[in-house]
């Protein structure tokens, strides 16, 4: 009797024991292997490229650095604004025309005054914005200069007065002439400069640009409203003999007693010079002119004069 509960009780050991062994043992199903937890930390590695074959890209095109490179192949700025809609943006609710800058001036108080013809030949004034930019080949010695091809970004408002008055919020500065436009504004004021009794009494400054390379009709006019006003005169355009038909110049006298002409046209022209004779005419006895040679030099517009020179 004794021996058969001796075995009772030993075999009910042995169970509980066996369970006891069950439950602090952790079970592993089959075909898995024993894992780690991980912690995940920053890597400096670049992201890989994507499915597509794409490298990742940074989007730089805040203005918050000195160089905004962006992704969609327009090319680098110098950026001088703490954000910058890049041209063509459809982020932007405005409109972006295509100008080409005649004249900039500084404001006594600070900022510029910039004068530019639009894409329909429209002669426009307004103040610089304060954000601005230019393509990367303009960035050694950037400024806003005459002659350079720029993209405005404004409400699309102009006011009604000549010239036209915008408020654009964006300038891109794409290309510049080289100093073209600049050289036919200098040349124009050192006519002036010549035989000064001619420019007495004047009201009225005529103009014959025609002959002058790279100048689109409306940049005649615009050179000629620029340096007009700079004189405190109004600009005409035409020939002698036309503005004769129209009645400003006395064809019988051969006399414009309330104006001057001045005529520039090119000859023996190539891709990187030609030579310019210059005229400034009040009468058939009071004019004067010359030539000059003009050259492109290190992609820069310059001029000597040939010495051969010319008065009634």
């Amino acid at each position: 009797m004794k021996k058969g509960l001796a075995l009772v009780l030993f075999t009910l050991f042995c169970l509980l024991a066996a369970c006891g062994n069950d439950d602090m043992a952790p079970s592993v199903s089959a075909g898995t292997a024993d894992t780690a937890d991980t912690v995940s930390t920053p890597s400096n590695t670049p992201p890989a490229s994507s499915a597509s074959g794409e490298e990742h890209q940074e989007d730089t095109s805040s203005a918050s650095s000195t160089v905004a490179t962006y992704i969609d192949g327009i090319g680098e700025y110098i950026v001088s604004a703490e954000h910058f809609f890049h041209v063509g943006s459809e982020d932007y609710e405005g409109v972006w025309e295509t100008m080409k800058l005649i004249a900039v001036e500084q404001f006594p108080q600070g900022g510029q005054s910039l004068t530019a013809v639009g894409e329909n030949g429209s002669l426009l004034t307004f103040a610089a914005p304060k954000a601005v930019a230019c393509r990367a080949e303009l960035e050694d010695g950037f400024s806003l200069r005459p002659g350079m091809t720029v993209q405005v970004g404004y409400d699309g408002a102009v006011l009604e007065s000549y010239p036209g008055q915008i408020t654009p919020e964006y300038l891109t500065a794409e290309e510049y002439d080289g100093g073209l436009i600049s050289l036919y504004l200098d040349v124009l004021e050192e006519l002036y400069g010549q035989d000064t009794g001619l420019n007495d009494g004047c009201r009225w400054f005529g103009f014959d640009l025609t002959g002058a390379p790279g100048l689109t009709p409306g940049e005649q006019q615009a050179i000629g409203w620029v340096f007009a006003s700079s004189h405190g005169c109004e600009p005409l355009y035409g020939t002698i003999e036309e503005l004769g038909e129209e009645g400003y110049i006395d064809m019988d006298a051969l006399c414009w007693e309330d104006g001057l002409h001045y005529e520039l046209k090119a000859s023996e022209a190539t891709e990187d010079s030609f030579t310019l004779s210059c005229t400034k005419w009040k009468s058939g006895l009071g004019a004067i002119g010359y030539k000059l040679t003009v050259e492109k030099k290190d992609g820069v517009w310059t001029m000597d004069e040939t010495g051969e020179s010319w008065a009634p």
